[in-house]
């Protein structure tokens, strides 16, 4: 999923593995802000950390206008139920993909490429699903979950609690 905060975006380690796997469509500026601290994303816990920040205009840009990259905030106030009946619906969606092509044989070529974005929406849905239900734990930047003042509230209270 992807975050924005104070005129960047925030990445977490699994869209940037996504990201690289799909270089051959990838503007060069994305993969040099991705290089340019020599770290790339390994699987496991942190994967799912917001860790790589995009702050040129053209980056901002062109990851703002992709469908298969989520916003956070976008999907954060979206009940459970509702993010299940999406991703039921993306299931069946990709399911049908692949039965269409097995039955059509080799008369259509495969979209191998939508097919691989879709599961991409799919994944990341089914990431905010867990997120939610406190299946996966990651840190939000800037502790983006809740407004300043009431974070300064909640930091005055649990000082003066005994």
């Amino acid at each position: 999923m992807m975050k924005l905060v104070k005129g960047k975006v925030i990445l977490q380690g699994y869209e940037v593995m996504f990201i690289l796997s799909e270089a051959n469509h990838v503007p060069g500026k994305i993969l040099e802000e991705i290089y340019a601290d020599h770290s790339v994303p390994i699987s496991g816990a942190d994967s799912y950390q917001f860790g790589y920040e995009f702050s040129k205009p053209e980056s901002i840009k062109w990851l703002c206008a992709q469908s298969w990259i989520l916003d956070y905030a976008e999907y954060r106030p979206i009940p459970i139920s509702e993010l299940k009946t999406t991703a039921i619906r993306l299931k069946s969606e990709l399911y049908n993909m692949v039965e269409r092509h097995s039955q059509q044989q080799v008369t259509t070529e495969f979209d191998t490429e939508l097919f691989r974005r879709k599961r991409h929406v799919l994944e990341s849905i089914e990431l905010m699903i867990h997120f939610k239900q406190g299946e996966v734990r990651f840190d939000l930047p800037d502790d983006t979950t809740k407004p300043r003042i009431l974070k300064l509230l909640e930091a005055i209270f649990h000082r003066s609690a005994p």
